[in-house]
């Protein structure tokens, strides 16, 4: 025969209709839950890869998650692009570091050619074209060093300008930017064929 401890039947009792003196939580006593704010990004289950990390997307997702981060990755790209373009300082510095660059590698054709043509060209530069090879193989290093110098200190900031711009616009902004100068683009060919046609009219 068992014996029923007091105890025990009083403690269960506690446990399933609460402390003597103490009343049950209400639902009007539960915390409600919180919408997200406007600046927090919900991830949605159909999203790309469904919000999951990784090591849990099939094969078909990854490769479908990376062609989506390279094309917005080759959008923002275009947009700094078109940035550029439209800054006439830009263009300006950068036609000249394209100067600097082309006669640099054109006194080392130079250089290289006396060379070859005339061997012992570089080994006498008391001769006229073993210093005239000397000379035009330094004036390429300083030409192609200080290009290299002259991007980093002069065009680098209009880049770093143009992408921090980037990063900051919205999908809907980038695609503004891109139908505007498409359009400017073609007005611009529309006007030279109606240049070229006037000229041949008036032939």
């Amino acid at each position: 025969m068992s014996i029923r401890n007091p105890q025990n039947d009083r403690s269960r009792k506690q446990q399933t209709e609460g402390l003597p003196g103490m009343t049950r939580k209400g639902a009007s006593r539960a915390k409600p839950v919180r919408e997200a704010g406007g600046s927090v990004r919900v991830v949605k289950a159909n999203a790309t890869g469904g919000g999951k990390p990784a090591a849990q997307m099939t094969k078909e997702e990854k490769k479908e998650l990376k062609r989506r981060e390279r094309d917005a990755r080759d959008r923002q790209v275009v947009v700094s692009n078109i940035l550029l373009k439209q800054s006439p300082e830009y263009r300006k510095y950068r036609r000249f570091w394209w100067v600097l660059l082309g006669a640099g590698l054109v006194l080392t054709a130079v250089a290289w050619l006396c060379m070859f043509v005339f061997p012992g060209a570089s080994s006498d530069v008391t001769e006229p074209l073993g210093m005239a090879s000397v000379v035009a193989l330094v004036l390429a290093y300083v030409c192609i060093i200080g290009a290299f110098i002259f991007d980093w200190v002069k065009v680098r900031p209009y880049r770093k300008r143009a992408d921090t711009e980037v990063a900051g616009m919205t999908d809907k902004r980038m695609q503004q930017v891109i139908d505007k100068d498409y359009e400017e683009e073609a007005a611009a060919r529309a006007a030279k064929e109606e240049a070229k046609k006037g000229k041949r009219s008036s032939k």
